[in-house]
């Protein structure tokens, strides 16, 4: 049984092929990068990865817009977690990181070199497969 159920992920822009990460005041004094994550309900809709977005961007994103990539659990954690991505088609996005925060666009050849935690690195991975994934059938079609 799960106690912690949490929705994680990234922005992703197609044009230009970059996905969006954070660094938290904590991480400040070092080069590490994350994923937006928030505290989710048990079924990890897309919604719940709505509202971190807002939450931490200030930004509305539609669900439509939002694309599950995988979940896991931590049993020894009592944890929970769903991994999306956010497709954002346009280049004026408004985003508002939360005080002390910062926001950067990274292409993948610039997030093989950034210092991120394993499960970080592994989730964004996955993330830009099924992206790949995802263009190459929408190509196809």
């Amino acid at each position: 049984m799960h106690n912690q159920y949490y929705a994680s992920g990234f922005l992703y822009h197609p044009l230009s092929g970059k996905i969006l990460l954070q660094q938290s005041p904590e991480n400040n004094n070092t080069s590490v990068w994350s994923m937006f994550t928030g505290h989710c309900d048990n079924n990890g809709h897309r919604h719940s990865y709505c509202t971190v977005i807002y939450e931490q961007l200030k930004t509305d994103m539609r669900p439509e817009a939002v694309f599950p990539v995988y979940d896991y659990n931590r049993p020894e954690a009592r944890e929970c977690h769903f991994i999306f991505y956010a497709v954002v088609s346009h280049d004026d996005l408004k985003l508002k990181p939360r005080r002390g925060f910062e926001i950067r666009w990274f292409t993948a050849k610039e997030i093989s070199k950034l210092e991120l935690l394993p499960q970080v690195r592994h989730d964004i991975t996955i993330g830009m497969r099924v992206i790949g994934a995802a263009e190459r059938e929408n190509s196809a079609v």
